[in-house]
């Protein structure tokens, strides 16, 4: 089974938040680049939205690109300008490690 590529039109970035040491030697959080990849972004609608309810809590949306492997659920998605908070684990689709599904939900204030 081959992958469409012509289904991934966005453009996301996984971001990984990382702890630096500020000036006077204070502890700092800061979200930092992992990668960008192009991505297929779906609205959750319908039974696929009161599904992921179920299983995922809150997803507004699904996410799928090629594999790549470390995208953890500690990390966060950037698209369009807004910061996304994954929802439960990154899904290997089908376990064949050519493509992953991950269900995510905004988060206030942007990126």
């Amino acid at each position: 089974m081959t992958i469409n590529a012509r289904r991934f039109r966005q453009v996301i970035t996984y971001q990984a938040k990382t702890q630096t040491v500020d000036e006077y030697g204070g502890p700092v959080e800061a979200w930092v680049d992992f990668a960008t990849v192009r991505a297929s972004v779906v609205p959750l609608i319908g039974k696929d939205l009161l599904a992921s309810m179920a299983a995922q809590s809150t997803a507004e949306m699904r996410i799928n690109h090629r594999y790549l492997p470390g995208i953890t659920s500690a990390m966060r998605i950037v698209w369009d300008g807004a910061g996304y908070e994954i929802v439960g684990e990154p899904a290997n689709v089908h376990g064949r490690s050519r493509e992953i599904e991950v269900y995510a939900r905004k988060v206030g204030g942007g990126a």
